[in-house]
């Protein structure tokens, strides 16, 4: 239910309307109805637990996975801090004959097909960070999330531009990897009691940490705090670069890139930056970037694009991180946020500060700002963060919540009523209701009925209803005396139709009937 990107029921759409889709909310809750534990396994006195969520494709093959780690002896009830890591793998995209490639422009269908348990534990054991936060004496439990979209954790779950590559049952494969993320967090918040969650993203994960972090933080479930290590959505520093430096996505690759991620997302104002000046995006920060990281042209000078219009001359990657990084300096010192500048170096490389993803490695920082050991820093934060006043995370909706919620989207075009809302799902925790017997109740209420007759005279007569024709039909359709598809026939038949949309012209009108309806041009 909650894949349903419209009002109608089954089989209304491919007689009205073809193409009504559109992306869920920011501030919507993920699909977690389909979510299934595969395995578990027990390395080194940590319990993993595997989980793969059907609802959320990935874009070749397989679906979104995800591993919960528990250490063993641990108690399921205890109440502890979660650390999530969003890990990277660059960012992809379907060229228009089809073909994967990563931003570069190379083929590759790297991280476009589903993660195995081994490899999102790998994650979790990677580098000094992920070590220390394991032994922290608050307990944390830690998950992994897959990124199997390429999509840097932005799919706004709608059909995948170019994606040839369909799911088992036939369907579109889309990109989802936003939604994805939230339903984990959202299972891990429902499983296991928790008084505080990081988002700890790196390279791709590091830009996906911002947008998640801001939907979660709009349903009502902010996150603790994020680090965010290597990246971070920089629209001017995106235009400012040569195309076919590697920098960022060649110019070509960007539009199409651009059309994976929710609009929101993408939105050049929405960037992360921007958000937190606005207010919008209160999570605290703690942003990570070694100045030379070889994957952003490192300390190569450009005149870098900031706000207020002007430019200044500094290093490539410092660039990249400018904005946000000036966005909280001018949060002051009572700041929650915090950006941390260092400079490490990848091994047996020549390149001054090259390292790409410092919090995953084990590398010394040689710039004077920091510690060499920057890890100790990190954890000073995250404990601060932990000692932070802040409300409870409150425990997510019920499946049977969810389900009513959607159903009520799909059917009425609205949100239920608390009373609504509780009285359908107590039916159905009890038994008393089926789902079944739910959406049966929505589809043929006079609001459900009205708001179908709604729509069929807006797509078919371009107007609203008026109240004596919206009556009528709405009585037609509830007695059984005519189905939605004759009666989005007889609208679309109408003389005012064929006057009106039609522009009294036989050929205009069957042009649009082929398009309205098998949405395609009439051969």
């Amino acid at each position: 239910m909650p894949h349903l990107k419209t009002r109608w029921m089954v089989g209304v759409l491919a007689l009205v309307l073809v193409g009504l889709t559109a992306c869920q909310p920011l501030r919507e809750p993920a699909d977690v109805s389909m979510i299934s534990k595969v395995g578990s396994s027990t390395v080194d006195g940590w319990r993993y637990d595997f989980y793969r969520n059907t609802a959320y494709p990935c874009s070749v093959s397989g679906y979104q996975t995800f591993l919960i780690a528990t250490r063993v002896g641990s108690s399921a009830t205890a109440t502890r801090p979660l650390w999530v890591h969003m890990h990277g793998g660059g960012v992809g995209y379907f060229s228009p004959d089809g073909v994967p490639r990563e931003a570069g422009g190379r083929e590759s269908t790297m991280f476009m097909t589903e993660e195995g348990g081994p490899a999102l534990g790998a994650e979790l054991n990677k580098g000094d960070l992920m070590e220390r936060i394991r032994d922290e004496p608050d307990g944390f439990r830690m998950m992994a999330v897959s990124m199997c979209n390429r999509d840097i954790y932005g799919g706004d779950d709608t059909p995948d531009p170019n994606n040839p590559n369909t799911t088992p049952d036939g369907e579109t494969r889309t990109a989802n990897g936003f939604f994805a993320t939230k339903a984990a967090v959202q299972f891990a918040l429902d499983l296991y009691p928790t008084n505080d969650y990081f988002l700890h993203g790196t390279s791709a994960g590091s830009y996906g940490s911002y947008s998640v972090s801001w939907g979660l933080e709009q349903q009502g479930i902010p996150p603790t705090g994020i680090v965010a290590d290597s990246g971070v959505l920089n629209p001017p520093w995106l235009d400012a670069q040569v195309d076919g430096e590697n920098c960022a996505p060649r110019e070509a690759a960007r539009a199409i890139i651009d059309e994976r991620l929710h609009p929101d997302i993408g939105e050049p104002d929405n960037a992360p930056d921007l958000l937190v000046a606005r207010g919008e995006l209160t999570v605290p920060i703690l942003q990570v970037w070694s100045a030379g990281d070889f994957l952003g042209c490192g300390l190569k000078p450009m005149e870098c694009p900031l706000r207020d219009g002007s430019t200044v001359t500094m290093g490539s990657v410092d660039c990249q991180n400018e904005l946000m990084r000036a966005t909280i300096a001018a949060e002051g010192p009572e700041s929650r946020s915090l950006s941390m500048r260092l400079c490490v170096d990848r091994p047996q490389t020549p390149m001054p500060c090259d390292e790409h993803v410092p919090t995953v490695r084990d590398g010394l920082n040689t710039d004077p700002a920091w510690p060499a050991d920057f890890t100790a820093p990190i954890l000073d934060w995250v404990r601060a963060r932990l000692a932070d006043e802040g409300p409870p995370i409150p425990p997510g909706p019920t499946a049977e919540d969810r389900f009513v919620v959607a159903a009520y989207e799909d059917f009425l075009g609205r949100a239920p009523t608390d009373a609504e809302r509780d009285a359908a799902a107590t039916g159905l925790e009890r038994g008393t209701r089926t789902r079944r017997s739910v959406v049966g109740e929505l589809a043929l209420s006079e609001e459900g009925v009205g708001v179908v007759v709604d729509d069929l005279y807006q797509a078919n007569l371009r107007r609203p209803a008026d109240p004596g024709g919206r009556a009528f039909w709405i009585d037609r359709i509830r007695s059984g005396r005519a189905t939605v598809a004759e009666v989005a026939a007889q609208l679309y038949a109408s003389d005012e139709h064929f006057d009106g949309p039609g522009d009294r012209d036989e050929r205009t009108w069957v042009g649009q009937l082929y398009r309205q309806i098998l949405g395609r041009e009439a051969d």
